[in-house]
């Protein structure tokens, strides 16, 4: 099943390597249920993406070049110095996601979803990535990723609805993210090993 699995990666990565990682921290909302009074009241709660700088922290040698995005910290800052009725919170977004693309140019995208709230959002991202970079991979794992893919009720349907997603990660991404990037670049050393939960479109390898 391992080797299964490793011809699969290799089948989806067609012999790229990974060096520029753009981690991305959605927008907790999305456009149809963000309040504007609620942002500049301060009432959405606004964390730092600690995980994703957990995981760019593991990938910091000479070799790899970070750049995380927190979407959710730039559309409540926007929201607070916006002045008029209209937000315009899915521009804002785009414009925003489509020019660090351009600038940063990621070999590898990371998207993390903590919460059930951030799906719609989440598929938004996912869109938006595919259609500026198709030839970027895309990974996506956090604590609604999990939840969704364990799940056999809710598996199908997310897989479904998130289909551009190359790669999902389950649980924690510490060391199993880095050892899987290191895989796709032949890096991986003897003692290191791929995810054990890891799913391919419908595939659990």
């Amino acid at each position: 099943a391992r080797t299964e699995g490793y011809e699969i990666i290799n089948k989806i990565v067609n012999k790229k390597k990974i060096k520029n990682i753009l981690y991305i921290s959605p927008p907790d909302m999305h456009a149809e249920n963000f309040s504007l009074n609620k942002a500049q009241n301060y009432n959405y709660w606004n964390y730092a993406p600690y995980g994703l700088g957990v995981l760019a922290a593991n990938l910091s040698d000479k070799y790899y070049k970070n750049y995380i995005l927190n979407l959710n910290h730039f559309i409540l800052k926007e929201a607070n110095l916006f002045k008029g009725k209209n937000f315009p919170f899915d521009t804002l977004v785009s414009t925003k996601l489509k020019s660090t693309i351009e600038e940063f140019k990621p070999d590898f995208i990371v998207i993390t979803c903590m919460f059930s709230q951030t799906h719609k959002s989440l598929q938004n991202v996912v869109e938006i990535i595919k259609k500026k970079s198709p030839s970027s991979l895309i990974a996506i794992g956090g604590v609604h990723v999990t939840n969704a893919l364990v799940d056999s009720k809710t598996s199908v349907n997310f897989i479904k609805e998130l289909k551009d997603v190359d790669f999902y990660f389950l649980y924690e991404g510490d060391n199993t993210l880095p050892n899987f990037i290191n895989f796709v670049n032949g890096k991986l050393l003897k003692n290191e090993y791929l995810p054990s939960q890891l799913f391919v479109k419908n595939k659990n390898i």
